[in-house]
């Protein structure tokens, strides 16, 4: 009989204990369902009234509703253009907004032209075309910069070997190649400026030896040879083996 009586004073101590875990719960918590609770009770003991947990779920919807969701692989037409407005970027490749090149880097336009459309395809948003555009053109503008510098020097550097090798004939050696260089004609002169071949002293040296060989009362004519025969001004520059 008493350990009957010891198994109901536990049974009832229990029942007890049960009820003052229900009734420390905020009276709010009635209306919630049973399976929430038993999920998220712990949390929701925390709060004495709902109106801070109200707070929270407005507070938490409101960045939500703002914050930028990845697309999925069967995002609408409507949910790509929201995300591409969020995300800054253009509808069209003209809307970017970019610094214009300098005009010798890019004459045409081409390169800006090319640009944007990359950007464009790669998804990049205006702040970043912008940044990617300007760091592009800067390492244009540096990779120019070392070549004039260093055309500049090659210059200097080719004048002083020549001087010190023609001596007071310098000048003269000089004006023989500019006589080439004008026979050759524009193209070729500008090949040698773009190239940085003009600054070369071993084409110098050959120009000046072709000029003097040809006077300029001789260009464009013929020249007889001491056996009376014509020669043109290219069996001249480039003659040929004589029986």
């Amino acid at each position: 009989m008493a350990n009957e009586d010891t198994t109901v004073i536990e049974d009832n101590q229990q029942g007890v204990q049960e009820t003052e875990q229900v009734n420390t719960d905020p009276g709010w918590m009635s209306a919630v369902s049973k399976e929430t609770r038993e999920a998220y009770g712990e949390d929701m003991r925390q709060y004495a009234n709902i109106n801070p947990i109200l707070t929270d779920y407005y507070s938490l919807k409101e960045k939500a509703d703002s914050s930028i969701q990845l697309l999925g692989e069967n995002a609408t037409e409507e949910e790509v253009a929201n995300y591409n407005e969020k995300m800054g970027i253009p509808t069209d490749a003209s809307e970017y907004e970019l610094d214009t090149a300098p005009k010798e880097l890019d004459p045409e336009g081409n390169v800006e032209k090319w640009f944007r459309e990359t950007a464009k395809g790669a998804s990049l948003n205006k702040t970043q075309a912008k940044a990617v555009y300007e760091a592009y053109n800067k390492l244009q503008e540096d990779g120019l910069t070392a070549i004039n510098e260093k055309t500049a020097a090659d210059k200097v550097e080719t004048e002083r070997l020549l001087r010190a090798e023609y001596g007071s004939a310098y000048e003269g050696a000089m004006a023989n190649s500019a006589r080439i260089l004008d026979i050759a004609g524009e193209g070729f002169r500008s090949w040698l400026n773009e190239s940085g071949a003009g600054n070369d002293p071993r084409l110098i040296r050959t120009l000046a030896r072709v000029g003097a060989m040809i006077s300029e009362d001789s260009i464009g004519k013929t020249q007889a040879t001491a056996k009376g025969t014509a020669r043109t001004q290219a069996e001249i520059m480039y003659p040929t083996k004589q029986e």
